[in-house]
């Protein structure tokens, strides 16, 4: 009888085990988003709002799509790719349209993008350029907080698109995939601590019951 006991036990022991192993090759699968947004900008420093961006990655092809308010000249990829959708060197193409104005700029991925898992990109459409055509210029910002850097330093503050309470305008794209579906799933640690616990009193318990025999 306290033989049958000792192998129920050593059974869910080995049950834990392979589920924190489960569980962390499943936390390991899980890619972390790679958030980018940003504010447009007129040439004169005013907010631009309601833009249209596309933004794509022309190493891969992948398009990423965009969320935007008609009040607000604020951006920001919705759903926001994954952190595996790009690498160090791919090259960001961001088309923007605003009204009668339009025009592409890019940006290099660089390993500091990676490391904060997002780049804020603020763009400017300034009138004219070598072909008579529209110019877009692009100036980088600290991620946190976002904050508008525009030409001027005078700071623009406009509602994000969760705070203005209204339908966003969203650059249609590829529906998302299961992966980035699942991303952000959240209670690993707790699954982890818990089957911790239960890993700690089956080895005591097998412990003090090894010493009695």
């Amino acid at each position: 009888m306290e033989s049958k006991k000792n192998r129920i036990m050593i059974s869910a022991f080995a049950i834990c085990i392979v589920s924190a192993a489960l569980v962390s090759a499943t936390a390991s699968a899980v890619s972390l988003p790679f958030e980018i947004s940003g504010y447009v900008f007129n040439a004169d420093g005013s907010a631009c709002n309601g833009p249209t961006i596309a933004i794509t990655n022309l190493n891969t092809g992948e398009t990423f799509s965009t969320m935007t308010l008609p009040s607000s000249n604020y951006y920001c990829t919705k759903p926001a790719p994954s952190l595996d959708d790009v690498s160090e060197g791919n090259v960001l193409q961001f088309n923007v349209t605003a009204g009668l104005e339009s025009g592409a700029i890019e940006h290099h991925i660089s390993a500091l993008d990676l490391n904060r898992a997002a780049l804020q990109f603020n763009i400017t459409i300034s009138e004219g350029g070598a072909k008579g055509g529209s110019v877009v210029e692009g100036e980088q910002t600290p991620p946190m907080p976002p904050l508008p850097g525009g030409p001027n330093t005078t700071p623009v503050t406009t509602p994000t698109p969760e705070e203005e309470g209204q339908a966003p305008t969203a650059t249609p794209t590829t529906a998302p995939s299961e992966e980035e579906e699942g991303k952000g799933i959240p209670g690993f640690e707790a699954v982890y601590a818990i089957i911790g616990f239960i890993a700690t009193i089956l080895y005591l318990t097998l412990r003090r019951k090894g010493g009695g025999s």
